[in-house]
């Protein structure tokens, strides 16, 4: 399970770098992709671009389109094609990881 686990981070840091070029951002969009799947994340940067959010940011960005896309005003949005999802956990996700990953560094550099 850890080889497949692998294997599809390395896909989704991979698919994304078209739409997240800056690394160390599209780790967030990784995690949240490796969370809820690709297809959600894709539409909240979607989402994100269509409301004026920068779609190549995690934080207050797509973070926030992810949330958008628990509200039937957002899910429907045309630009949505894989409607709802529960961002909140998502979003959480992706904070838990990259607090323990800075953390872990923190620790690893002392």
């Amino acid at each position: 399970s850890v080889r497949v686990a692998t294997r599809l981070i390395t896909d989704l840091n991979n698919y994304l770098m078209d739409y997240v070029p800056n690394d160390k951002e599209r780790l967030k969009f990784v995690i949240a992709a490796y969370n809820v799947g690709i297809a959600h994340v894709l539409d909240a940067i979607r989402l994100a671009d269509k409301y004026g959010l920068d779609p190549q940011r995690w934080d207050d960005n797509v973070s926030k389109a992810i949330l958008m896309k628990m509200n039937p005003r957002y899910y429907n949005d045309p630009v949505v094609r894989y409607g709802y999802c529960r961002g909140s956990e998502t979003t959480a996700y992706v904070e838990r990881i990259t607090d323990f990953y800075e953390s872990a560094r923190r620790q690893i550099q002392a």
